[in-house]
C-alpha cells in the first residue's frame, strides 16, 4: 500500500515538472509572437467591403466600348456603376473590361479607333459591345474576323452606332438602334441623334450578361444562326420592343440589324 502511494507521488511531481516546462515554452513563445490588437471597423471599412463584388465567376471578359454619345461623364458613370452591379468590372475580379473613346484610345495626340484590336487581345476579351461606335469602328471590327472562317473570332454586338451601317453589320453578330415610334415617318426610319437615355445602360449590361451565358459553341460569333431576331429580343429584355431594321435608301431587312423603342406602360 505503501509503494502504491509511493508511485503516485512521482507521477504527480513528473506531471508537474512537465507542466512547468510546457508553460515556460509557452511563455517563451508569447514573449517571441507579435502582439495583434483588434481594431474597430469604420464606416470607411464597410463601405470598401460593399464594393468587393460577389459575382458569379464568367466563362469570358467581356469589352464594352462606349464610344460618340455615349462618352459623356454622367453616361460612363452611369453604366459603369450597373456593370459594376452585374457582372462587375474586370479590375474589381468581374468580367467587363470597359474601354472609353476617345480617352483610352490615344495615341499621342490623336485617339486611334484601329488600336481596338490589339487592346481586346491584350485583355483576353472573348465577347465585345460596342456603342456609339466611332469612325472606323467598323473596320478594326473587320481585323478581329477569322478570315478562314469568315467570321468574328468571338460574339460582337453593336448598340447605336455611327459608323458604316454596313460595315458595322458586317464586322458584328447583331446591331441595334434606338429609333423610338415618333421618329418614324411613312415607314421610314429617321436616325435618332444618339443622345443619352435612361433604360441605355440596363441595356448594355443585359447585353454584356447576355455573352457570359453563350454556350461554347457560340464562342466564334452567332452571325449565320437563323435566331438572331430571338437572341435580340432576349438581350435587349422587356423593356425594348425590337424591331426587324428596314433600310431607308434600299427597303432591304438585314439579317442581323434591329431596332429598339422603349415599351410603353
Amino acid at each position: 500500500m505503501k509503494k502504491k502511494k509511493y508511485l503516485v507521488f512521482l507521477l504527480c511531481i513528473f506531471l508537474l515538472i512537465t507542466g512547468c516546462e510546457k508553460q515556460q515554452g509557452l511563455s517563451r513563445n508569447i514573449e517571441g509572437a507579435r502582439l495583434i490588437v483588434p481594431m474597430p471597423v469604420t464606416d470607411k471599412d464597410m463601405v470598401a467591403i460593399q464594393q468587393v463584388g460577389n459575382y458569379v465567376e464568367s466563362q469570358r471578359k467581356i469589352g464594352v466600348l462606349l464610344g460618340y454619345g455615349y462618352n459623356d461623364e454622367a453616361f460612363v458613370e452611369a453604366t459603369l456603376e450597373e456593370l459594376h452591379s452585374t457582372l462587375g468590372l474586370a479590375e474589381h475580379g468581374g468580367a467587363v473590361v470597359p474601354y472609353i473613346y476617345p480617352q483610352d484610345f490615344m495615341r499621342g495626340s490623336s485617339a486611334r479607333i484601329s488600336a481596338l484590336p490589339e487592346m481586346v487581345k491584350e485583355d483576353g476579351v472573348m465577347g465585345l459591345i460596342v456603342v456609339g461606335a466611332p469612325e472606323g469602328t467598323h473596320r478594326a471590327l473587320a481585323s478581329l474576323q477569322n478570315t478562314e472562317l469568315d467570321r468574328a473570332l468571338y460574339p460582337v454586338i453593336s448598340l447605336m452606332p455611327q459608323d458604316d451601317i454596313l460595315g458595322i453589320e458586317a464586322g458584328s453578330d447583331i446591331v441595334i438602334e434606338y429609333v423610338p415610334a415618333s421618329a418614324r415617318v411613312a415607314d421610314e426610319l429617321v436616325e435618332e441623334s444618339g443622345s443619352y437615355q435612361e433604360n441605355v445602360p440596363q441595356l448594355i449590361a443585359r447585353s454584356a450578361y447576355y455573352l457570359t451565358l453563350l454556350p461554347p459553341e457560340y464562342l466564334g460569333g452567332f452571325q449565320q444562326d437563323l435566331e438572331l431576331f430571338a437572341h435580340a429580343r432576349q438581350l435587349a429584355g422587356s423593356h425594348w420592343v425590337v424591331s426587324r431594321y428596314i433600310d431607308p435608301e434600299t427597303g432591304l431587312c438585314p439579317m442581323n440589324h434591329f431596332v429598339i423603342d422603349r415599351r410603353q406602360g
